[in-house]
């Protein structure tokens, strides 16, 4: 199977998710690690600063590990305060009136790491760079895609001639009132377009109304 038409496969099962974050599946070796309760009832002190008997302290004093699927991967707040919030206040990570800035990482990226989607739940966007092998390279997303109080990014790192190791996600720092509500990070040894861009959510959703249009004039 060609590298466009896995591509194209991978796109289609992309835009018909019907979940909040996209539903990634990426070709080959793979690997998926996601935060879906970040709240105060999971994490307090003395870690954790959690509404309201805590101040809006300064960063994480430890990194939280992924709650489901590859647990290498690690969340941190690196700078500003916040806290957590009640499932009852709506739940996530939020910082009031100080800028914050926030880490994904994994020290044991998988073996021939090709691509990296990262998704964020939260309620306004901060666009993330990727550095890698403990650099600062400070890499955009080669695709991104705005939804519906998500943001999702991929970077294809397949033309990197180093063996990547180990990689983080940085974005920040954030504005007053910036919440996050989930994190989702998925690798693969083999890169293919998950993240499609408005304009091919438009494309895809355009083909499909004219397959539909003309499945229904040959019925006729």
């Amino acid at each position: 199977m060609n590298k466009q038409l896995i591509t194209t496969l991978a796109l289609v099962g992309a835009a018909t998710s019907t979940m909040a974050m996209l539903d990634i599946t990426l070709p080959g070796t793979n690997v998926e690690s996601s935060w879906t309760t970040l709240n105060a009832e999971t994490y307090g002190n003395p870690n954790y600063p959690v509404f309201p008997t805590n101040a809006y302290t300064d960063p994480f004093l430890a990194p939280i590990s992924a709650q489901n699927g590859d647990t290498t991967a690690e969340f941190t707040k690196t700078s500003g305060g916040g806290v957590f919030l009640p499932e009852d206040d709506g739940g996530g990570t939020y910082n009031l009136f100080t800028p914050g800035s926030w880490t994904v990482y994994d020290t044991s990226a998988i073996a021939d790491l090709a691509t990296v989607v990262f998704q964020v739940e939260a309620n306004a966007e901060l666009l993330p760079t990727l550095n890698y092998n403990s650099g600062a390279q400070a890499l955009s997303a080669d695709f991104s895609h705005v939804g519906t109080d998500f943001f999702a990014y991929q970077w294809d790192l397949s033309g990197i001639g180093d063996d990547i190791t180990s990689f983080e996600i940085n974005w920040g720092p954030s504005g007053a009132h910036y919440s996050i509500s989930g994190l989702q990070l998925n690798q693969g040894d083999t890169f293919a377009q998950v993240v499609p861009e408005p304009r091919t959510y438009a494309l895809i959703a355009g083909l499909a109304c004219g397959a539909l249009i003309l499945m229904r004039r040959q019925r006729r």
